[in-house]
């Protein structure tokens, strides 16, 4: 026997338990592996951030390293032969030229003046202040 809005089985209290469990257990997964997607390691914004922090000369970073900044040559195709022994000279010459802890906009400003010099070095810096802006 039944009546309007009720169906014929009864639903005891754990299955109605394990249906809410199932639900939420469901919705947390999807939100987690959202969470991975954008903050997890490996994502595109950890690399780009990354390859920013690069280009900041500060003593406590690896300045100037090609494999922290690759993602950013990559982003920018720049040519991964010619910027090899580039990053290495560039990186030696504009810490000359700045105080032991400097900005990204201070390194910008040296690299800009020396930008024939250094077209690729330059490249990468006119690139992370696109990303930066």
């Amino acid at each position: 026997m039944t009546t309007l809005g009720q169906s014929g089985t009864k639903t005891t209290g754990e299955s109605r338990w394990v249906s809410d469990k199932r639900a939420y257990l469901s919705i947390l997964d999807g939100l987690i592996g959202e969470m991975e997607t954008r903050f997890g390691t490996g994502n595109e914004s950890q690399k780009l951030i990354q390859s920013l922090t690069a280009l900041v000369p500060s003593p406590s970073n690896n300045f100037l390293a090609k494999g922290d900044s690759l993602y950013l040559v990559e982003l920018l195709k720049l040519d991964i032969n010619m910027i090899d022994g580039e990053l290495a000279t560039a990186a030696k010459f504009i810490r000359g030229k700045l105080a032991s802890t400097s900005s990204l906009a201070e390194g910008t400003r040296v690299i800009y003046s020396y930008r024939e010099a250094f077209p690729n070095t330059y490249a990468l810096y006119a690139g992370a202040a696109t990303a930066y802006q």
